[in-house]
């Protein structure tokens, strides 16, 4: 008996990321942090056309994972694969995660982590007599996307003893696979500010504007393309790919750092080997210092102070006891919170019906669409705190009302 192939559309809205990988190396360190979507039991894999792709957690993120080819131009590039994966999975934002080539051994080492504030697509060029002039535009990464990543603080990883740098800049992209210093030196001088430099983001981010879609780079320096690339190879691809992917998933791993992405966090927002307990309180913290309340006699205060408590203690058991006589329900005033923001979708989406404006049938469709995610994604942000939807009728109304299981 054959079995049926696992339908795309039953995980699209589980998925916010598409995660692109160039080497299999690359794709095989992201698949060992890759776990389960809370509604399966094992990475679901699905073939299309000439295509795998791995769909699990990331972080607290539904991610869909995919491996081009090296390069952006061909028949499996990443121009390709990108374009390919956009179209089956709808991800609100694509990333490439992977090894790339350094520029200064004597500030950079192997494992530092390239973020890219823009990309170079270095092979427009002009070939004068005794000089080549590099004339390209150069596409800036999504600006959301790129701020949360130079944002973060409290990552850290370790190689030999000495931390890894995280450098944001430009990223020099082509065809070439370049292990010459001389050639490296002259696009160095031309592009002076560029960090570092690989083969395939001109294919990502073709692919991802073609389709609006954000664009973001991550990758980790392998070598210094200066004649010593097969040198100590193996190892510092494995050493470079390690840090690209532990940042990526650290940055993939705040649930609440990319809500104007309509990002879904499938989980709470967490930190490396933390129990799930504490990532759910140190959640519902931060969620809570957003709005800084600052009456000592609210609950939602008497919530945050107890939380930071519990999260500080050091026996599991005495953990576990306290956290569920905490999160069993948000307070009263941090629902109210969340009422209004349901409201005020409610209010933007009848102004514009009350209006005197005439709308095309599309455009009201399209403004309900909008009005009933906007409601939809609160309603999720109060399931991610509290574990599930609080049994007031008015949130249980809206939830069957609007659809939201089917979002």
């Amino acid at each position: 008996m054959l079995l049926a192939p696992p339908d795309p559309e039953l995980y699209k809205s589980e998925l916010s990321v598409l995660i692109v990988t160039a080497t299999e190396v690359e794709r095989n360190e992201v698949l060992k942090q890759l776990e389960p979507l809370p509604s399966q039991t094992e990475v679901v894999t699905v073939y299309d056309h000439n295509q795998t792709y791995f769909l699990g957690l990331f972080g607290v993120y539904g991610v869909t994972v995919v491996q081009s080819e090296m390069g952006a131009i061909g028949a499996n590039s990443s121009l390709v694969t990108t374009m390919n994966a956009i179209n089956l999975w709808k991800p609100k934002a694509v990333i490439m995660v992977g090894i790339a080539f350094g520029v200064d051994d004597e500030k950079q080492n192997i494992g530092d982590v390239l973020v890219s504030s823009y990309i170079i697509p270095y092979e427009f060029s002009k070939i004068y007599p005794n000089e080549i002039s590099f004339r390209s535009s150069m596409p800036n990464a999504n600006t959301l996307l790129l701020n949360r990543a130079k944002s973060i603080r409290n990552w850290e990883y370790k190689i030999e003893g000495h931390p890894v740098k995280v450098y944001s800049g430009p990223i020099l992209t082509g065809e070439k696979l370049i292990d010459n210093k001389k050639f490296r030196d002259d696009l160095v001088k031309v592009y002076r500010n560029t960090i570092g430099g690989e083969m395939e983001s001109a294919g990502v981010f073709a692919a991802a504007e073609n389709s609006n879609t954000p664009w973001l780079i991550i990758k980790s320096i392998c070598d210094f393309a200066d004649g010593n690339k097969g040198k100590n190879k193996e190892l510092n691809q494995e050493l470079a790919i390690k840090t690209s992917v532990s940042f990526t998933r650290h940055y993939l791993s705040n649930g609440y750092a990319f809500n104007e992405l309509d990002f879904v966090p499938l989980v709470a927002s967490r930190g490396e080997e933390r129990t799930s307990e504490t990532v759910l309180l140190s959640s519902l913290i931060s969620f809570l210092d957003d709005y800084k309340v600052d009456s000592d006699k609210s609950p939602a205060e008497q919530l945050r102070v107890s939380s930071r408590e519990i999260t500080q203690t050091e026996t599991d058991s005495k953990l576990q006891q306290a956290t569920q006589t905490v999160i069993q329900l948000i307070p009263g005033d941090t629902l109210e919170i969340f009422e209004r923001r349901i409201l005020y979708c409610k209010d933007l989406y009848n102004e514009m019906l009350d209006s005197k404006g005439e709308f095309l049938a599309r455009e009201i469709d399209d403004a309900t669409a909008a009005f009933m995610k906007c409601i939809c994604r609160e309603l999720t942000r109060i399931i991610a705190l509290n574990g599930v939807l609080p049994p007031d009728p008015k949130f249980q109304g809206w939830w069957q009302q609007y659809r939201c299981a089917t979002e």
